[in-house]
């Protein structure tokens, strides 16, 4: 049986702390890692018990959730999903990184997907759960242009805003979505997440070599050199090893 993925809880409210941690006791393959009631208390908890996953408030006094996810370490970052009264802070969300957002008062089954969202971007699995088929081709629409990518031919991609930038031989395409919710859809035995704003093609990957502070760098067959952070090389080096 996996191990329950560690849930940290952050809300200045009380009572929507315990709400959530409800909640998340309630769910199977899932723990609750502690509670913060303020963005500062939620750095040192995140550096210091590395939770999996953060439900995560967007308004807080001092430090809010875009604060929160702005000061956290590579190396420590966990996946995110914000918590909020608002709805059109969605798109906010994503562009801050989350892997998806929860409208209050939470809905058990909403949070329950959110939850799961977050696992499949850690390429984890719960008890219970299972990995859907992963993707084969992604169809980009800019411009009123339609444009078929079969993911084969993808060697890497990387966070561009509202957008995510597909790297092919013959060269880039741009589609809308967010890098955690594309990495949702990838077999996670053929990409691995290297950094929190790239993912790359296992099979594309020539040479890894240390970079100092735990982290590393990659070379490409095409010859592109990509940073990846210490968080992520241990996920990069076993999935080369499997190779």
């Amino acid at each position: 049986m996996p191990e329950p993925l560690q849930v940290l809880i952050v809300d200045d409210e009380p009572l929507a702390r315990a709400g959530l941690r409800r909640i998340v006791e309630g769910l199977e393959g899932y723990a609750v890692a502690g509670e913060c009631g303020d963005g500062r208390s939620a750095l040192a908890a995140i550096e210091e018990r590395r939770p999996a996953v953060v439900l995560l408030d967007i308004e807080m006094p001092e430090l809010d959730a875009f604060g929160v996810l702005g000061g956290v370490r590579d190396e420590d970052a966990p996946a995110v999903v914000l918590v909020t009264a608002h709805a059109d802070r969605g798109l906010d969300a994503f562009d801050a990184g989350a892997v998806d957002y929860v409208l209050k008062p939470v809905d058990p089954e909403r949070l329950r997907t959110a939850l799961g969202r977050a696992t499949r971007v850690l390429g984890r699995t719960t008890a219970g759960s299972a990995r859907p088929a992963a993707l084969d081709r992604i169809v980009s629409k800019i411009g009123g242009v339609q444009r078929v990518v079969d993911v084969a031919d993808v060697q890497w991609i990387e966070a561009a805003g509202t957008y995510v930038r597909l790297h092919l031989a013959s060269g880039p395409v741009l589609h809308r979505t967010s890098l955690a919710r594309i990495v949702e859809g990838l077999d996670p035995t053929r990409f691995v997440r290297v950094h929190r704003s790239a993912v790359v093609a296992v099979r594309e990957v020539r040479e890894l070599t240390p970079a100092g502070h735990g982290d590393a760098e990659i070379t490409l067959r095409s010859g592109e050199r990509l940073s990846v952070s210490r968080r992520h090389r241990a996920a990069l080096a076993r999935a080369l090893g499997s190779r």
